[in-house]
């Protein structure tokens, strides 16, 4: 489903079928720490604003500064 997210068109797609709907539920009842991990990226994907025209569709082709890919890193670590 994260590779779904990819492209806009996916991600339009994965809207107008509800999944953010759908993953809402299944977050409620998952136990295992990594699931509900990656359960909220995709909620978080399917409900974020669409990126800026001039990053593109496709957010794997997205550049990011290094110091933000540090802090990403550090809070994954910290969860």
């Amino acid at each position: 489903m994260l590779q779904l997210c990819a492209t806009s068109y996916g991600r339009e797609c994965m809207r107008k079928n509800n999944v953010y709907v759908i993953m809402r539920e299944y977050h409620k009842w998952e136990k295992e720490a990594e699931n509900e991990r990656v359960i909220m990226n995709l909620i978080d994907i399917l409900i974020a604003d669409e990126p800026a025209e001039h990053l593109g569709s496709n957010l794997k082709e997205i550049d990011v500064p290094d110091h933000l890919q540090k802090q990403f890193d550090e809070e994954e670590k910290a969860e």
